[in-house]
């Protein structure tokens, strides 16, 4: 499985792709705090719509690529019988998730939340990332970190989903096998969509946002099926996409027609959206050239979701101690252009310094034998870890 999952991470492409979501949801976060007022009026509509969704639309894109990355080993076991190492898988994604994770919780509890280490169940909840489940922890001490536990989530679910199925398919030819799981997923999606929107009818009370499903993995499960289609397209191929030019292009009229479709992000989940971005990645994977291509494996952008992690997990924070300090004032929209510089200047170094310090050297014990994780020397090659 080393060997595949390093080729499977050789897609600068979906490194920029990755550092475009960061952006956007950094963006989401000050605009929230600086000028709520733009999500209402003010803006022309199509850019009071794009703004509404940045944050949703974000997240929904960081989904459909886990859900891409992560399941493409398995349905390359699944189809073409590749091995596949689940002590390695599991040991890739804790490594890759929860010390910077549990650095970021550390430093957040410490400075603002020090009233929590008396509640030892919370810490415990937050520490194993379950912390979304209680009422009292959602979106609390660090709110992007809902997600996580979403993430959590699939990693735990996808491979049971994939892997059960591997003994029936086994008596198939390798078309049959590809159909029947691309039928399956696609049931799965249908499925999601509409538990979603009967979940999120905005008729209902208490709101959306409070319904104790709304942050869990059955409402999201459209995003990384999504994902994971999109990676059955590339395996099928193996490694190329025959539509992939088409896909790319065609990628950005549901991408722009979702801002109009739908409305409140609160009470309608863009799925239009994670489609466009299930096309979009198919299309990278499976063909990476032409201008799209080009500009997400530019240099800033690749490193950007190199470090987009620890962005994802920083930038709220320093972003909550400046309102705290009275700079970054609430619902003061003309200091906008002034911030969100400054914001993903700070969240950009926040997310190096977790790279470089943290994500980079768990990453290299992946493929270490646990006894030796210690030792300064030895061990296999490192491995390129970028899209982890």
């Amino acid at each position: 499985m080393a060997g595949d999952l390093a080729r499977h991470r050789d897609l600068p492409h979906l490194d920029g792709f990755r550092g475009l979501a960061a952006i956007a949801v950094v963006a989401f976060h000050l605009i929230n705090t600086t000028a709520p007022v733009w999500f209402r009026e003010g803006p022309p509509e199509v850019v009071s719509d794009a703004l509404h969704h940045l944050g949703v639309n974000g997240v929904s894109a960081f989904f459909v690529l886990s859900g891409f990355l992560v399941a493409r080993p398995f349905l390359d076991h699944v189809i073409d019988g590749r091995r596949l190492d689940l002590r390695r898988y599991v040991r890739a994604r804790a490594l890759r998730i929860l010390p910077a994770w549990w650095l970021c919780l550390a430093v957040v509890l410490v400075i603002s939340n020090r009233t929590l280490f008396d509640e030892p169940v919370h810490l415990v909840l937050l520490a194993s990332l379950q912390h979304s489940y209680d009422p009292d922890l959602l979106r609390q001490v660090v709110p992007p970190a809902w997600s996580l536990v979403i993430e959590i989530s699939f990693y735990a679910a996808m491979p049971v989903l994939l892997l059960s199925a591997r003994r029936p398919l086994r008596r198939l030819g390798r078309p049959a096998r590809i159909a029947a799981v691309a039928t399956g997923l696609g049931v799965t999606v249908v499925a999601a969509v509409a538990f979603t929107t009967w979940w999120l009818a905005p008729g209902r009370v208490p709101h959306p946002d409070l319904r104790p499903l709304t942050f869990a993995l059955p409402l999201w499960w459209d995003q990384f099926a999504l994902g994971m289609l999109a990676a059955l397209a590339v395996c099928a191929g193996r490694g190329a996409v025959g539509l992939a030019r088409e896909l790319r292009y065609a990628s950005i009229v549901p991408i722009l027609a979702a801002w109009e479709v739908f409305g409140d992000p609160a009470e309608h989940r863009n799925t239009l959206f994670a489609v466009g971005c299930a096309m979009l990645i198919a299309g990278l994977a499976g063909g990476p050239s032409g201008s799209i291509a080009g500009l997400l494996a530019s240099s800033p952008l690749r490193r950007l979701g190199w470090w987009s992690y620890g962005i994802y997990l920083w930038h709220l924070p320093i972003q909550y101690a400046l309102v705290q300090t009275g700079l970054i004032v609430h619902d003061r929209p003309s200091s906008t252009l002034l911030w969100l510089p400054v914001m993903l200047v700070a969240g950009t170094v926040a997310g190096w310094l977790s790279h470089r310090f943290v994500e980079t050297p768990m990453l290299r014990r992946i493929d270490r034998p646990p006894g030796r994780w210690l030792a300064r020397y030895g061990g296999p090659p490192r491995v390129e870890v970028r899209n982890g």
